[in-house]
């Protein structure tokens, strides 16, 4: 006798587990992803930022205030993707090549270490201050952010490079203020 009541009471919980099973395998709405705005279909964030473009005189950086749209990507790796592709204004020339592509971005502390694709150093046009303002479009733009003092730049993984030939890559930069242009 006890051992049909045993067999039933088995049974009635592998049946209650299966059911409970079988209906935590259908397909999650977008609601029930737990929060996670990558399953979701949840607007991405929108980011105020401040980008450094070099004017159309290669004289200075002019500050371009813009709103990204941040997706699963760090709000370093979504803001310098904008700062490549352009201000898209007429009066202002290109920060990095736009052949480049960023390879990673990794924050300790205080600085950013950003890797870059060959592209930043072979696509590049040269020139001391070509080779200037893209390291602080690149610098200025990423020391706007929060509890960001330095920037580290490296090539394909290695600091022991040169963008144009006029500085070294070996050490992380900190922000220039004087290669801005002061608005009245």
């Amino acid at each position: 006798m006890k051992h049909k009541s045993y067999t039933r009471l088995l049974t009635g919980i592998l049946i209650v587990w299966i059911t409970i099973f079988v209906m935590g395998c259908g397909d999650k709405k977008p609601s029930e992803t737990n929060g996670n705005p990558a399953q979701s279909n949840q607007a991405p964030e929108i980011v105020k930022a401040t980008l450094y473009f070099p004017d159309g005189n290669a004289e200075f950086l002019v500050p371009v205030e813009v709103e990204i749209s941040k997706g699963t990507e760090s709000i370093e790796k979504a803001i310098l993707e904008v700062l490549i592709k352009g201000s898209g204004k007429e009066d202002l020339g290109l920060a990095l090549p736009a052949e480049t592509k960023v390879l990673s971005v990794v924050k300790k502390n205080d600085t950013v270490y950003v890797d870059f694709s060959r592209e930043i150093e072979t696509e590049h046009w040269g020139g001391s201050a070509g080779e200037t303002f893209t390291i602080y479009s690149i610098v200025n733009t990423l020391t706007e952010l929060k509890d960001i003092n330095k920037v580290q730049l490296l090539i394909e993984g290695s600091k022991d490079e040169s963008i144009a030939g006029h500085y070294a890559l070996n050490e992380p930069f900190e922000r220039n203020e004087q290669v801005i242009k002061k608005t009245d």
